[in-house]
């Protein structure tokens, strides 16, 4: 019987049952409802100010379809061990390489990024009630109360995920779809068809791809936390994909055209623009509680793996990456967003590298031969360190593509060098 879509989750580290996997098209729907998010329009929007139309959407397609392939590929690992991706990738940095230089770098990441749609969250809220209703409603006591309401969702697991996600998907597309034809209707194609950006604020198509990668980095690692609940490689794919593609394609594409279209950057005040003022603030928060929610449960996991706790400890330290992260919020975190993209990228990216670089070519994508390896894997660690060095030392416009293939490449050489040690974890002390 497959489990309640009541039922709090109850597996963290150890391997999803088969009772409690999921259909791809439930999957599918929580990965849309991750990529249908203010960072995706922001994407778009910051494009504007650098590429042309047909320039941005050519950086748009190739960066998300690099990044969907590392996913596919990443999160079908999960699904053929059931584990998320802090367990998944000990065979390649070890159990304490994974905790010490993995986790602490991905908790903070997704703690950041729970921080800044929380801010997003709280004052489309503020805002909402403030400009619409007459009610005068702190931003700061906004931030905390939506922080709560998301963190209790991401608590409760994967069952709410699905269901949060049902729920806002088709709503969130009816609600952009009108916004799009509006804006055709008021602005015409006129603008885009002859559009430039300002010669001082323009960067490469390579560039462009860059940061369109970078933006789905984190996502692309930690997709395995969602995919560990899918039945086969296949639904995986399918998940990913079909889940992914689309809709980050046309959601960052989205964000560009609006931006050109209206003149504005932000884009509460283009839906404001648009006639949609109501709506477009309720799409601001739903899109970002079903982002928002993502970040904490995936933080919760990497921080049971981080801090050596059973799977049961998977709530408070949810709770905990919450918290982080609705206190960060208060902080101003959002006004580092292009930094954070950037630094996303260049550290995300070489993880990948060598995490298929293991899975699919040393162990030949063969479950059987993959095992929880205790202590450090310097092999792992040095080839990831390597590409993270590369490309914040180059830092061109390509240098996260080679710093990926530099962690890969030099994964293989070095196990090809240095014997594996199978010290391997027995499952009872997950």
């Amino acid at each position: 019987m497959n489990e309640s879509k009541g039922t709090m989750e109850s597996v963290t580290l150890s391997r999803v049952p088969d009772e409690q996997r999921k259909n791809w098209w439930t999957v599918a729907l929580i990965q849309a409802g991750i990529m249908i998010s203010i960072p995706c329009l922001m994407v778009g929007s910051t494009l504007a100010s650098s590429l042309s139309i047909g320039e941005a959407i050519i950086a748009i397609i190739v960066g998300f379809a690099i990044a969907v392939f590392f996913m596919t590929l990443i999160g079908m690992q999960s699904s053929d061990l059931g584990r998320p991706m802090c367990v998944v990738a000990s065979s390649a940095f070890g159990k304490t390489g994974v905790r010490i230089f993995m986790m602490i770098l991905f908790s903070a990441a997704l703690i950041c990024w729970f921080g800044y749609q929380t801010v997003v969250c709280g004052e489309a809220f503020s805002n909402l009630l403030s400009k619409f209703f007459g009610v005068h409603f702190s931003v700061t006591a906004s931030i905390i109360i939506w922080g709560i309401i998301m963190l209790v969702t991401a608590v409760w697991g994967i069952n709410a995920l699905g269901w949060l996600n049902d729920i806002a998907i088709p709503a969130l597309i009816i609600v952009i779809g009108i916004a799009s034809v509006i804006a055709f209707k008021t602005y015409g194609t006129a603008a885009l068809a002859g559009y430039q950006p300002p010669a001082e604020t323009q960067i490469s198509v390579i560039a462009g791809i860059a940061m369109a990668f970078g933006g789905q980095s984190c996502g692309m690692v930690v997709t395995g936390d969602i995919t560990r609940f899918q039945k086969t490689r296949k639904d995986t794919a399918l998940a990913t994909i079909l889940g992914v593609f689309p809709i980050s394609i046309m959601m960052i594409i989205l964000g560009y055209i609006l931006s050109v279209m209206t003149g504005d950057s932000d884009i509460s005040n283009i839906l404001c623009t648009l006639g949609l003022p109501v709506l477009g603030m309720l799409v601001l928060i739903a899109a970002t509680w079903t982002t928002n929610t993502t970040n904490s449960y995936s933080a919760g996991i990497d921080m049971v793996m981080l801090f050596n706790s059973s799977d049961k400890s998977r709530v408070i330290m949810t709770v905990i990456a919450g918290a982080l992260g609705t206190i960060l919020a208060l902080t101003g975190i959002m006004y580092h967003f292009g930094t954070f993209l950037t630094l996303c990228g260049d550290a995300f990216g070489p993880v990948a590298g060598v995490m298929v670089a293991d899975y699919w070519i040393v162990r030949k994508g063969d479950p059987e031969k993959w095992f929880y390896k205790d202590g450090f894997d310097w092999v792992g660690i040095i080839s990831w360190v390597a590409g993270v060095v590369f490309t914040f030392i180059f830092g061109t416009d390509y240098a996260i593509f080679i710093g990926i293939v530099i962690s890969f490449v030099l994964y293989l050489v070095l196990r090809k060098l240095i014997r594996e040690k199978q010290n391997v974890v027995d499952e009872t002390e997950l």
